[in-house]
């Protein structure tokens, strides 16, 4: 699979992320072949917990060792279930129903390059009454230039979906079957802000149906009292309208998609309109046409057509990205 690399975080260096866009919001261009870009239907829609693995120690993705990490993770949740401490996926390690086991797969297009690996999808547990598994995950690297040390693979980008009984004795399989530390990722304001700067509004000639307004939920100091939360909707013409004036008052196109400017000056007209401090408050959810981010970790990436599906990968570039910082 071929296509652009963001031209572009140090710390994370945030500026390497994302494709530079023009005022109108289009995506720069600097790949005239690029393959079309279709990353699968099983990430979008979905309400993922987001995790990172460190290197995981003498992980193989052949169909065979895939198909026995499916055997031992079986019988690993039933040996929990045996002794009380986790939950059931099959009646028996030997005899569970073909559905109800654990399977590992390679999950195709997950990537922004050939050097990308592929994505592992996990489905355990069987099925819930909408005939979806009760456990899927999916591990990930895309667009990760570090270079794990030998005998480790790095997938350090985690998506779960699932009960916290299965997801805690996935996390605990894997970290004991490939020497990794599984942990919960936490988004920070100032990542927030990158996810909401970046995606902030689709091009004008985008569909009307993924012309979806930003939102940006603020959750108040402890202190405050008579309010839970603030969300800050604004739509796409609008988004744009401040793109442009961004844009013609520093004469940089850099000025609309690094720094926190772009957020700064969403707060500065809230603050006009409504003597409101945003700014003294957490920024704790964004809301953008490719994706919905909240600071305790959870991701939905948005359903996207045409070229804007790149967007939904680039996402998955900037998070695994930050799995990096410490």
């Amino acid at each position: 699979m071929k296509a652009r690399r963001p031209s572009g975080l140090t710390q994370v260096d945030e500026s390497k992320v994302t494709p530079r866009r023009d005022s109108a919001g289009a995506a720069e261009d600097d790949d005239d072949d690029l393959e079309e870009i279709n990353p699968p239907q099983v990430l979008m829609g979905t309400t993922w917990k987001l995790f990172k693995v460190s290197p995981m120690y003498k992980f193989e993705t052949g169909k065979a060792a895939l198909q026995k990490y499916g055997q031992l993770l079986t019988a690993y949740m039933q040996a929990q279930q045996d002794t009380g401490t986790g939950v059931a996926v099959g009646r028996s390690a030997s005899a569970g129903a073909a559905g109800e086991r654990a399977r590992f797969s390679e999950l195709d297009d997950v990537a922004i390059s050939e050097e990308d690996p592929e994505a592992i999808e996990i489905t355990c547990g069987g099925l819930d009454a909408r005939g979806t598994p009760r456990l899927r995950a999916i591990l990930c690297s895309v667009g990760a230039t570090e270079v794990p040390p030998k005998g480790f693979t790095r997938l350090p980008l985690l998506l779960v979906k699932g009960a916290a009984a299965h997801t805690d004795a996935l996390s605990a399989w894997l970290g004991f079957k490939f020497d990794c530390t599984v942990t919960p990722m936490h988004l920070q304001p100032v990542d927030l802000i990158w996810i909401a700067t970046e995606w902030a509004a689709p091009p004008l000639e985008a569909p009307a149906k993924q012309q979806r307004a930003l939102e940006l939920l603020y959750t108040p100091p402890a202190t405050a009292t008579g309010m839970s939360k603030i969300t800050y909707t604004v739509q796409p013409s609008a988004i744009r309208g401040l793109q442009q004036a961004i844009l013609e008052e520093s004469g940089a196109t850099t000025a609309i998609t690094e720094g926190t400017g772009f957020v700064e000056a969403l707060e500065a007209h809230f603050f006009d309109q409504f003597s409101v401090k945003l700014a003294a408050m957490t920024l704790s959810r964004v809301g953008t046409y490719a994706a919905i981010c909240g600071a305790e970790g959870r991701l939905k990436l948005m359903p996207l057509d045409g070229a804007l599906k790149e967007d939904s990968l680039l996402v998955l570039q900037f998070l695994t990205l930050l799995t990096a910082r410490e």
